[in-house]
């Protein structure tokens, strides 16, 4: 574990990880540290804590681009391409991020902080990434059956039917430490399911965009379908 000694504030420790350890690192890392001195008597210590915890908060969530959940045809079809190619791209910098994270939340005797782990990956890109793309990797390997069949169901239960659930990207993590990723995932209050960190505010979803559209269409639809039809004769309304 680094420590924080050799830093001036909170602040430098936080950009010295991101410069030696990529932003995942860097928050598994510091926040392996901030576990560690959470009762630290020192005063000294506990203000470069908090500046450490508002390092770390100012680059919170900031892959913003929206989980598009369907097939590059849908996409297509409704003109929503870059979408889906922003979507995909951030996908697989959070599934190569998900091997990074385990590496380092690994104790060193095959034991993981799956905790740590998912925290600094939700932190940086949402739950809903997280849960979308680990989904999509268990989906994937589901033929080779690498997966237990709890969490194989798990998987298609949280998949969407026409959604591209054969992902083109692949892990060299074994599965038995995706899983326990998984596990402790699905361990966590519903509540918290879509925000581990009370700090992060919520990001509405494209998903509950896409719904909320279409059960807007469909109630202007039966609205509309009682309603009598009007024709404009010069300055007269007269309704058929």
């Amino acid at each position: 574990m680094r420590k924080a000694k050799p830093f001036v504030s909170g602040a430098d420790m936080w950009r010295d990880s991101v410069k030696t350890y990529g932003v995942i690192g860097a928050r598994c890392s510091c926040l392996r540290y901030l576990e560690t001195q959470a009762n630290h008597p020192n005063p000294e210590e506990k203000v470069f804590c908090q500046q450490l915890r508002e390092a770390m908060s100012a680059e919170r969530n900031y892959t913003n681009a929206d989980v598009y959940p369907y097939t590059e045809k849908r996409a297509v079809s409704e003109g929503n391409t870059e979408l889906y190619n922003q979507s995909k791209q951030v996908n697989h910098l959070c599934a190569g991020d998900i091997a990074e994270a385990l590496y380092r939340c690994e104790y060193g005797d095959g034991t993981h902080d799956f905790n740590t782990a998912l925290n600094a990956l939700t932190d940086h890109y949402g739950m809903e990434r997280v849960r979308f793309v680990l989904v999509s990797l268990v989906n994937a390997d589901a033929v080779l059956g690498r997966y237990p069949f709890e969490l194989r169901r798990w998987a298609q239960d949280n998949s969407y039917s026409n959604n591209d659930s054969k992902s083109d990207f692949r892990l060299r993590t074994h599965p038995v430490i995706i899983a326990g990723l998984i596990n402790r995932m699905r361990e966590l209050p519903v509540e918290l399911t879509d925000n581990l960190v009370p700090a992060v505010a919520k990001k509405p979803s494209l998903l509950g965009k896409l719904d909320d559209n279409k059960r807007k269409v469909e109630r202007d639809k039966a609205a509309n379908k009682d309603k009598p039809a009007t024709k404009k004769r010069g300055e007269t309304e007269v309704t058929s």
